[in-house]
Parts: structure tokens; sequence; C-alpha cells
């Protein structure tokens, strides 16, 4: 299990912060942060040992950066005991400051909506007990986050994207047996549009066009384009076990990981293009964007700890 995310703190200081499994200890995994120095090389600042951690979502509220971490400790995928930890950076370590039950729990997300609540979404499935349970929503409110509302779809992944010329906010649940799309209707999220079941989604804008780029392992990747209130297919890649959105000065990309490859395609009005392959040498399980121009690969071996390797755009 790998996860990459690139986040900017209250400091102005790029960081990459990973998740990923500790080689001597199998049943726990490692929260590394990394500083983004100015000669392009990651330095480790901080490092915490986790039970059984599946998803993580850094945010900032005002001046303070947070991380939620969901927590699984069972030998299934999900268990009636995960739960949501809430984790504050002071600057120099990882404080826990909150701990949120949540069974069934896979991934965890964090929603801006009028710039003024900030939400904690928990996608949650089977507890591995034969009990499915819906994901939940959480609102920040006088320090901690509360109970906002129940979506009544479990989920894999979650993207959001504010419209300004409709003023409404979209969120994309990914799920196995479908994804569906939720609108902001000023008070809760109501559901828009269903669409085939897929491993993550992202929601990104193009100068007024809007895209949702669904990514799956078995399943065709296709690039929707939003149209009068829905979605609808503009392009399709092959399968793939992570993809990312890039915006590198006036051009946009998809980047699709797949085994030791990346495959970088140009996004036009007219669809996908190939543009360059990356080779790597282990598998490909995350890819982010750094800061403009830097493109962050995370692969992992068999046999070796997972390794995080950046990438600079260049010109001709």
């Amino acid at each position: 299990m790998v996860q990459t995310h690139h986040f900017t703190a209250s400091d102005s200081v790029s960081y990459i912060m990973t998740l990923s499994d500790v080689p001597s200890q199998p049943q726990l995994s490692g929260l590394y942060l990394y500083r983004n120095e100015d000669n392009d090389t990651l330095s480790l600042v901080h490092s915490l040992t986790l039970p059984a951690p599946s998803s993580l979502a850094p945010f900032t509220i005002g001046d303070s950066w947070y991380v939620a971490i969901v927590n699984v400790p069972s030998a299934t995928s999900e268990g009636p005991n995960a739960h949501t930890t809430i984790y504050k950076w002071t600057g120099e370590q990882l404080i826990l400051m909150q701990t949120i039950a949540a069974p069934g729990a896979r991934s965890v997300h964090h929603l801006i909506v009028s710039e003024v609540y900030h939400f904690l979404i928990v996608l949650c499935g089977s507890d591995g007990e034969g009990l499915v349970h819906n994901s939940v929503v959480y609102v920040w409110f006088n320090g901690a986050f509360v109970f906002y509302q129940s979506l009544v779809s479990g989920g894999e992944g979650v993207s959001s994207l504010y419209i300004p010329h409709e003023q409404t906010l979209l969120a994309a649940v990914a799920s196995q047996s479908k994804s569906t799309l939720y609108y902001w209707n000023g008070t809760y999220f109501a559901p828009r549009q269903e669409l085939p079941s897929t491993n993550t989604v992202e929601l990104f804008s193009v100068g007024s066009m809007t895209f949702l780029l669904t990514v799956g392992v078995e399943e065709e990747n296709v690039l929707y384009h939003y149209r009068a209130g829905i979605f609808v297919p503009h392009a399709v890649a092959p399968p793939a076990h992570t993809a990312v959105h890039l915006h590198i000065l006036s051009e946009h990309f998809i980047a699709f990981g797949r085994n030791a490859t990346v495959d970088i395609q140009l996004l036009d009005g007219a669809g996908l293009s190939p543009f360059q392959t990356l080779s790597c040498h282990a598998p490909c399980h995350a890819l982010s964007q750094v800061g403009g121009a830097r493109l962050a690969v995370s692969v992992k071996s068999e046999y070796s700890q997972q390794n995080t390797v950046l990438y600079n755009w260049t010109h001709n």
C-alpha cells in the first residue's frame, strides 16, 4: 500500500507526505514527511509508525495544517473496528487531535465549501462481517469534526471541483459498484449522476471546460466532459494503477501509471494523444504534481521499500 501527497504548509514550505509499508514489520505502515528543498532534493523531517493505515488526507484550516488517517486494525481490507484519526502538524511533529469511529472505512477526503465549511468525507463499505456501511460526511465545528450527513453509497475515492459560472460545487465518489456525482445544494450534498464503477476519480478544469477522469485497474479509463449539467465521455485510455492530471505552463496532460512505466498523454479539445513515456525500475503506485513543473512518481518493488522520484519539466 503506497500513497503520496504534495502540499504547501502555512510556513510556505513545500512538503511531500508518503504512506507505505514498513518492510521489517508487515503489520505496520510508516507515515513519512519530506521537505522539498530548493536543490530539488527531499529531506525527511518526521515519521510516524501506524497500525494498518489505509488512507490519508492532508489539509489546512486557517493557519494550521492537519492530516486525517483511516486506520483498519484487522486482517481484512475493511473492518468493524476501523477509525479515523486527526493529527495536527506543530512545525516539528504530528500530534493526535481527534479519533472518529468509522466501521467499514476505506478512505478519507477533505473538502472546502464556500471557503467557510471544512468537510471530512469518510468513504465506507463492508466491515468484513457482512454489514455494508454508508459513507459519512463530517463538518469542522469548534475545533473538531462532528457528524453532518450520510451518503447512501460506499466508495473508494473522492474528488471535488467548484464550477464558477454555475456557482456549483461537484463531488465525485468512486466505487466498485458504481460512481456517483454529488452537488452541493446549499444545505447538503445531493446526488446528480451515476457513472460506471471505478477505483479513483479526479475532477479538474481546463479553461472554461470541466473534466472528470475515472481510473480503474481492470476497466478502461474514461475522461468525461461536463456539458449541460452532466458528464459525457470525451476520451478513453487503457487500464492503469493510478493517474493524475498535470497542468504545466499552458499545457494539460494526463499521466497514467502502468506497471513499470508512466504514460503521459497530451490533453486538448480533440481528446488524448501520446506525449512521453517514463520508465520506472519498479511498478508505479502513486503520481502527484509537485509545485508548478515537477512530477512525483512513487514506486515499490516486491522486496524493497517505497521510493519517490521527482521528474522536472524541461524545455527542448
